[in-house]
């Protein structure tokens, strides 16, 4: 060992570097950073969707309602939520024309932005999906009219397309504002 005292700040210093190096932990390997996008991962029969995790304010179980007359098929209700009430819109009657029948695993996806609190009922949540951004397919295949204005976009792994929803998109669409029926004159 290197007596301090009587050695020069160069020998201290090199004394210091070779304990540095006999003790020579390698650095942790640089690793690839990579975007990520997350969101909420649901079916509506076979087809797959996911909704940003900033469209999306809660994920409840499909709650209490009330049925409001001279409604469209697909709104389902308004719902009492801690003192707040909540539109609710069936989005398989919304997009395809036919509701979901209630099972244990429907949800309700909570939209809560600007003012506008909104409930969709959708058939199961499949939980939290992440994607890497170079799995994003902006070029969509056909889809349906119905759903065509809400999907800007898509992911895809291996044989597997997700359709990413835009709730923001959908409720300010006149089409999914107007619950009311149209009544005949």
């Amino acid at each position: 060992m290197l007596e301090l005292s009587t050695s020069s700040p160069f020998k201290i210093l090199q004394e210091y570097e070779r304990r540095i190096l006999q003790r020579n932990v390698a650095l942790p390997s640089r690793e690839e950073v990579r975007d990520k996008w997350a969101g909420i991962a649901f079916h509506l029969g076979e087809q797959r969707f996911v909704v940003a995790m900033s469209e999306i304010a809660e994920i409840l179980e499909p709650p209490s309602y009330a049925q409001v007359p001279c409604t469209q098929s697909w709104f389902v209700g308004i719902a009492n939520i801690r003192g707040a009430l909540l539109p609710i819109s069936d989005l398989n009657g919304f997009f395809y024309g036919t509701n979901l029948v209630n099972r244990a695993s429907s949800r309700v996806l909570m939209f809560n932005k600007k003012n506008m609190r909104v409930g969709v009922k959708v058939e199961n949540v499949l939980g939290l999906k992440h994607f890497y951004m170079e799995e994003k397919i902006k070029t969509l295949p056909p889809l349906e009219k119905s759903i065509a204005p809400f999907v800007h976009s898509m992911f895809k792994r291996l044989d597997e397309e997700w359709l990413v929803l835009s709730l923001r998109d959908l409720v300010a669409s006149e089409a999914f504002l107007h619950v009311t029926k149209q009544q005949a004159s």
